[in-house]
């Protein structure tokens, strides 16, 4: 990885300028088509390549590099969600996810010290635009979007639209509006991660409950917004397992397949992709 991370610190670098910039506005294509998706699929690629050089960066002791990398995904989150339209917001929300994996797992290594993790605090304390203001302009995107579509569709593509469309949109809608919860839920565990990791360096063990973080944090922060309800935390030995609920509000035990829909915040769940279809 390190080595061919060497070929493209230059295009590192460019994205790192970039993410300087607080505000971005992208051209609405007019007839969206192979280069615009190609566009969004580069760029999701330039997401996962600062991941990377991120990881790599924390195994050569070079946390604040890797941070530098994290923030630049998080400022590219924050251009995405400042789009007024749906298919930029819902890239907005996948790296901004993106980010908070990438903090998690670089705050519980054993050699976090108290001034890295407020620089990785820094980097969630990025303003995101939630969409405030955007909705009737977003409404009329993808309105446009649509009407695009239909223009070069036949008869029968048409009829099968009005026959599926509703249920497709109405789905698809259900999928952004789960993807934005589980995300207010990242950001709300991820400060309960960084006190959990204070206690520990003040007390050298973990807390036994959420409770003893309780008055670090601020108020209704421990209230999980998937589902209103408190954040299942368990010691488990020299180690903890945290994760949400979900939208049911019933404790599977962290796990999330099948009909089960708890969301696991630690451990991380890894997985592990085959070399031959990376």
């Amino acid at each position: 990885m390190a080595a061919k991370l060497k070929k493209h610190r230059t295009f590192i670098q460019t994205l790192l300028d970039i993410s300087e910039m607080q505000n971005a506005r992208f051209p609405v294509d007019i007839d969206p088509g192979a280069d615009s998706w190609q566009m969004l699929s580069d760029i999701r690629k330039a997401v996962f390549l600062l991941s990377w050089a991120g990881a790599n960066d924390l195994a050569e002791d070079r946390a604040d590099a890797a941070h530098s990398n994290y923030r630049c995904q998080m400022q590219l989150a924050r251009h995405f969600s400042q789009q007024p339209g749906t298919y930029h917001k819902v890239l907005g929300i996948a790296f901004e996810a993106t980010v908070y994996r990438n903090i998690r797992m670089a705050m519980m290594r054993d050699d976090i010290t108290q001034e890295r993790l407020k620089s990785l605090e820094s980097i969630f304390e990025i303003p995101m635009d939630r969409g405030e203001g955007h909705g009737e302009i977003a409404a009329r995107i993808d309105r446009l979007f649509d009407e695009k579509e239909r223009s070069k569709m036949s008869t029968v593509e048409l009829l099968k639209q009005l026959w599926f469309g509703h249920k497709t949109r109405k789905q698809q809608e259900q999928a952004r509006h789960k993807s934005r919860l589980r995300l207010s839920s990242i950001r709300r565990a991820t400060p309960i991660l960084i006190a959990l990791c204070r206690y520990k360096q003040e007390t050298g063990v973990w807390p036994e409950t959420l409770e003893q973080i309780k008055p670090k944090l601020p108020e209704q922060m421990l209230i999980d917004p998937q589902n209103n309800g408190p954040f299942v935390y368990i010691r488990d030995g020299d180690d903890f397992v945290f994760y949400s609920k979900g939208p049911n509000n019933i404790d599977e035990g962290g796990s999330y397949s099948g009909s089960a829909d708890d969301y696991p915040i630690w451990p991380l769940k890894i997985k592990i992709i085959p070399a031959g279809e990376q």
